[in-house]
């Protein structure tokens, strides 16, 4: 999967998250995953924040989805959920971000996950789950199940196979 944020590409492969150097105004970047520097070199061997890198998430199982959320990227795995969060001026950088576990539920399918305007909702074994910000603390990044008090036994009668093959949509208008 591919999602784009901050002036960069996130791809996802395996249990791996690559992300691009920063693009430049004549989009450049976007298929450098890597610094500029020399990582060998004795003079000048520092990250930068417009170089490129990757995140290996190894709890993480096979990764089937990326969406950007708020001030992030999230990977959704077919055991866990993680985030990748820029730092609180919402742009991601090679020198400047964190990684989150924010669920032990992961997704279903690929085409599970819908973004509305406040949260990011997506399909889990588990049940239906909404990521969203923490209205306590203004910033970090919550994930509940919201289908445990309303329709979990209805949920859990839906077969595995079918709930791997749901698309999430959401109807803006109503």
């Amino acid at each position: 999967d591919v999602a784009y944020m901050s002036n960069k590409y996130f791809y996802l492969t395996g249990n791996t998250v690559l992300f691009s150097q920063t693009i430049t105004d004549d989009n450049k970047g976007f298929d450098k995953c890597y610094q500029d520097a020399d990582p060998t070199s004795e003079n000048i061997s520092d990250l930068i924040e417009t170089d490129g890198g990757y995140v290996k998430f190894e709890t993480m199982g096979d990764g089937v989805a990326l969406k950007t959320f708020n001030r992030g990227v999230l990977v959704f795995g077919r055991d866990v959920v993680w985030g990748l969060i820029s730092p609180a001026d919402g742009v991601f950088t090679a020198t400047a971000y964190d990684i989150v576990e924010l669920s032990k539920a992961g997704i279903c399918g690929p085409n599970s996950a819908v973004s509305v305007s406040d949260s990011v909702y997506y399909w889990s074994p588990l049940g239906i789950f909404q990521i969203g910000v923490n209205a306590q603390t203004g910033s970090t990044l919550v994930a509940q199940n919201i289908t445990q008090t309303t329709i979990q036994t209805y949920y859990n009668n839906i077969p595995l196979s079918s709930k791997n093959l749901c698309r999430g949509v959401f109807d803006y208008v109503n």
